[in-house]
């Protein structure tokens, strides 16, 4: 089976920290990447000694990474005939071990306008830039493949998740013309290249030993990269899966999924996708006869924003879906995208496990794509639903669409119920900090579910708790609705403990 590599960058402030390090990494690097630039105590005047009880220190190969305009630009960019300087002293180290040398284009340019002595199968000549990925991408492969070297690398910030698409033409235009490359996003954006641009040609690709050690924005860690999202066994057959929205970064999702495909040794992936323009996103990455990317997508599930605007995208709707009027899982059936809402079963099974819901009292808070799934279930279920938002009229509007009631979020206070939800995304990005329910509203007794996906609990169940009612996270929903997807997709029924466990839960979360 084919192996993609992953380099791990070893960034210590000293080289006696580098040292240290070097075990770790060794356990899960097929390369270790030392980032000279981050030494303090590198001795620039002569640095082999130092860099060699680096290179004696492990068996694998060697990447000497040296770009310290990266690494302290306050001080200014160093000067390029100092870095030329600089490499003439490491070069001899290619003579007795696999040692590769990443110079930036401009010291590689100065060496071959000197026609200097260069081990130029073993250099990298690498391209950075951290504030976009350049519409002429391909003008810089062309740059870079202008030198001898034995690889090239190109490193991007990816502001969308479209860049990604510049990255992988300069990996098929390399890998026409046989020249190895590495071709990676930086950024949130850019996380899709770190774990499927092996698969798209690259030569590796890099992670850190933990997120604290990251030497690049987005980067994974070893950990991420191998355990969570099986990088080296992934393949151009691998099928593809992924949450869209804006934001994802928080999203428990990839643990869950990666994992139950694993566990059912099923080749899929899993990918956290930062989706800002969701028309480009559907004909450029997602519909079978107009996207740009050459994988097996099998579906997607769907966030915020998302769920609502995504319908227009699809060629069929199932029932529920289409009552519901906001789709969280897309299917992809042949040359046909298919959209389900997983989010119905998943707000039911936690309740249902809990009380009977006829004629319950439920309050729910928002009125988004989240809310008109749980409206649409409890209707279903008889209970007695009232929907509160920030905009009466919203609520209204999903009101009327159900049956149901409506108010404006400022009468929660006043209101009886036996369930109160938060269907809105308060919560998400400063759990500690932020709630949508004044404390004085938190009656004992009753029961507070807060759909906020997330492995820590909210400040709103956190004050339910201490006001004595009993709380469901919304990890609930959140793995409920997965198995649905997962199931969905694959053919396969989900493994719901695999699931719990990925998460860092017991098979079911405990009831305050």
């Amino acid at each position: 089976m084919r192996h993609n590599k992953v380099a791990i960058s070893i960034a210590g402030a000293t080289i006696d920290r580098a040292l240290e390090r070097i075990s770790a990494a060794r356990s899960v690097a097929d390369i270790i990447e030392f980032r000279l630039d981050y030494l303090t105590d590198l001795p620039i005047d002569d640095p082999r000694p130092a860099v060699a009880r680096l290179i004696r220190s492990t068996d694998r190969p060697v990447i000497l990474t040296y770009h310290p305009d990266q690494v302290r630009s306050s001080e200014g960019a160093v000067d390029v005939e100092f870095q030329r300087r600089f490499w003439q002293q490491l070069f001899p180290f290619a003579e007795s071990r696999p040692v590769q040398f990443d110079l930036d284009i401009e010291v590689a340019e100065a060496f071959l306008k000197r026609s200097e002595p260069v081990p130029w199968a073993q250099v990298i000549v690498s391209y950075h830039n951290f504030e976009q990925t350049p519409t002429d991408l391909l003008d810089v492969y062309r740059r870079l493949a202008a030198t001898p070297a034995g690889v090239l690398k190109i490193a991007t910030m990816a502001r969308d998740l479209t860049d990604n698409l510049l990255l992988l033409a300069v990996l098929e235009r390399a890998r026409r013309e046989g020249r190895p490359t590495i071709a990676l996003g930086m950024g949130e954006a850019g996380v899709i290249s770190r774990i499927l641009a092996p698969t798209w040609g690259s030569f590796l690709t890099f992670g850190s030993l933990t997120a604290e050690e990251a030497t690049a924005p987005g980067q994974l860690t070893a950990r991420e990269l191998i355990s969570l999202y099986r990088v080296p066994q992934l393949t151009p057959d691998t099928h593809v899966t992924g949450v869209i929205g804006n934001p994802v970064s928080h999203s428990l999702s990839p643990r869950m999924h990666n994992e139950a495909f694993k566990r059912l040794h099923l080749n899929w992936v899993y990918l956290p996708l930062l989706v800002k323009d969701l028309r480009r996103f559907m004909t450029d990455f997602v519909h079978p006869s107009t996207r740009k990317i050459p994988w097996s997508l099998r579906g997607l599930s769907v966030t915020i924003p998302h769920k609502v605007a995504v319908v227009r995208y699809l060629d069929r709707v199932d029932e529920t879906a289409r009552a519901v009027g906001a789709v969280n899982t897309v299917v992809i059936e042949g040359n046909r995208l298919v959209g389900y809402n997983s989010d119905v079963v998943g707000a039911l099974r936690p309740l249902q496990s809990r009380l009977d819901l006829r004629g319950a009292r439920v309050v729910i808070l928002g009125a988004g794509g989240a809310a008109r799934a749980v409206v649409y279930a409890l209707r279903r279920a008889e209970a007695d639903v009232l929907v509160l938002a920030r905009r009466l009229d919203r609520a209204e509007q999903l009101a009327q669409r159900f049956g149901v009631r409506a108010g404006h979020l400022s009468d929660v206070a006043g209101i009886e119920y036996d369930i109160l939800i938060n269907a809105t995304p308060v919560g998400l990005e400063n759990p500690d900090r932020d709630s949508i329910v004044p404390s004085s509203a938190l009656r004992p007794g009753t029961i507070v579910f807060d759909l906020v996906p997330i492995g820590t609990e909210t400040r709103l169940l956190r004050e339910a708790r201490r006001r004595g009612c009993r709380t469901i996270s919304g990890l609930e929903m959140l793995v409920h609705q997965a198995a649905v997807q997962f199931q969905l997709w694959t053919r396969h029924r989900a493994p719901l403990s695999v699931m719990w466990e990925a998460i860092g839960e017991s098979e079911r979360v405990r009831e305050h």
